[in-house]
């Protein structure tokens, strides 16, 4: 079972993206897409596992093809 807190995911509101330091109002949580966080098949990574994202580099996180993983170590 993957660890979960609400009130840790809830710390990106009203945050600046860690990427490109926009404040937009878009900022989430963005979990982490690698195995060794938790992530499986329609598995979320644990929720100590992000990073607080804007709409754009999470979208780009999760389905782009300018990053990959050793952007984020």
């Amino acid at each position: 079972m993957n660890y979960r807190n609400r009130a840790l995911l809830d710390l990106a509101k009203d945050q600046p993206c860690m990427h490109c330091g926009i404040e937009d109002g878009t900022v989430v949580a963005a979990h982490s897409n690698q195995s060794k966080h938790g992530k499986g098949m329609s598995i979320k990574a644990h929720d100590n596992f992000i990073t607080f994202l804007c709409a754009k580099c999470h979208r780009e996180l999760d389905q782009g093809s300018r990053w990959n993983y050793r952007d984020w170590e």
